[in-house]
């Protein structure tokens, strides 16, 4: 796998020192989580599998066919329709990784991530000590340290998984109680957005800081009582206001949770009169905010 990667990041030098439109080195940080982040713990855990097959069953077709099955079984899991097993077993570790950006490259967003990776290379470290305690060999006495061994990696491994899992339903818990709070002013009159003007600072990796002037009316017919609107909820509000014609600030009674922010107004805003409301705000976002589907 290194020398593969050697070999893609000399390739890509030699086409940027040629001047060829295609092609070229990759970012740093994806080079260094393909072969570390995403191979080794699939390579140390598919190759004990292999191995202890082999061992136990000496048709090396039929061991051949049992240690597909088991690899094609984890691949499932780790594609399957349940994403809190998906991410559990997660073989290639795509469900670790984080979004890919230039501004903020990095690997793995939450500890569990990580963990979910350790927890693969200490299952194929375990199933490895168990195949050494099951290989004929003359000396026998070493076969209870191998198995206590193997026990203790085992468990290590499970304890990983679990937490991992456990993180996946809290995970999973928390976008759908999101989901079910938009969902619950699905029949709101939302307003208008006529206009938006916004100076974002973004410090890669750290924070972002955002002001931003919202201007918005009632929609044909209707008037507005409160308006509604959306924003990752890691954001924490610092200052709001509304601005109203005569360029006076008002400080309007509010609440932001679950990614929804209800700013009510003084007096009812009819069809055809406009407000701007300033909204500055701070924080780094949630990436599972903003995939709330058939809302």
């Amino acid at each position: 796998v290194v020398i593969f990667v050697c070999l893609l990041q000399c390739i890509g030098w030699i086409t940027n020192q040629a001047g060829f439109s295609i092609g070229g080195t990759i970012e740093p940080v994806s080079l260094f989580s393909f072969p570390i982040f995403i191979a080794l713990p699939a390579m140390v855990l598919c190759g004990a599998i292999v191995l202890f097959i082999s061992i136990v069953i000496r048709q090396q077709l039929a061991a051949l066919a049992v240690s597909a099955a088991i690899v094609a079984g984890l691949y499932y899991l780790s594609m399957g329709p349940n994403s809190a097993l998906s991410s559990t077993f997660d073989l290639m570790g795509f469900y670790q990784l984080s979004l890919p950006s230039d501004l903020d490259p990095g690997i793995a967003e939450h500890l569990s991530n990580w963990l979910q990776r350790a927890a693969l290379i200490i299952l194929g470290f375990g199933i490895l000590v168990i195949s050494a305690s099951v290989h004929p060999r003359p000396e026998s006495d070493k076969t209870r340290s191998y198995i206590l061994v193997s026990i203790f990696f085992l468990g290590a491994s499970v304890a990983l998984l679990g937490s991992v899992y456990f993180s996946s339903l809290q995970l999973i818990d928390k976008h759908q109680h999101w989901r079910s709070s938009h969902e619950a002013h699905r029949t709101e009159i939302f307003p208008d957005i006529d206009s938006i003007n916004a100076n974002v600072d973004v410090n890669p990796g750290k924070i972002l800081t955002a002001n931003v002037e919202i201007s918005f009316s009632a929609p044909a017919g209707r008037q507005l009582e409160q308006a509604i609107f959306t924003l990752n909820p890691a954001f924490s509000i610092e200052q709001i206001f509304i601005m109203e014609s005569n360029s006076a600030k008002k400080k309007p009674d509010f609440t932001f949770k679950d990614g929804l922010l209800i700013v009510d107004l003084e007096n009812p805003l009819i069809s055809g009169k406009q407000l701007t409301l300033s909204v500055h705000y701070t924080g780094t976002p949630d990436t599972g905010f903003g995939y709330l589907d058939s809302v």
